[in-house]
């Protein structure tokens, strides 16, 4: 999914407490979402991988359950099913504490 015709965006999130984490999204796309902890590879996509979601065709829209700890880095990548697509989405944290985001990539 990391070719060149696919858009994708990096996001580091950042807890300061650990707990179970809701992370979800919301676009008019298909979207996948993929969690990877310490660093993201785009060569690589499955090196530190340890989450994904993601259906084709119905507009379903990731929605993770995951516990987040504090002091390991983050990173949500959220790409499209098909090439070429590109649109807003919206990415929603539902949990006890606070989540910060900070975009990584263009």
């Amino acid at each position: 999914f990391y070719h060149i015709y696919y858009h994708l965006e990096a996001i580091k999130v950042v807890v300061d407490k650990n707990d179970f984490y809701v992370i979800t999204a919301n676009s008019s796309i298909d979207l996948y979402g993929h969690i990877y902890k310490d660093h993201f590879y785009p060569v690589d996509p499955t090196k530190n991988l340890i989450a994904w979601y993601g259906k084709c065709c119905n507009k379903d829209q990731f929605n993770f359950t995951i516990e987040l700890l504090v002091g390991t880095q983050y990173i949500l990548v959220v790409t499209t099913y098909n090439p070429y697509d590109t649109g807003p989405f919206l990415v929603t944290v539902f949990g006890s504490y606070p989540v910060r985001f900070e975009r990584i990539s263009e």
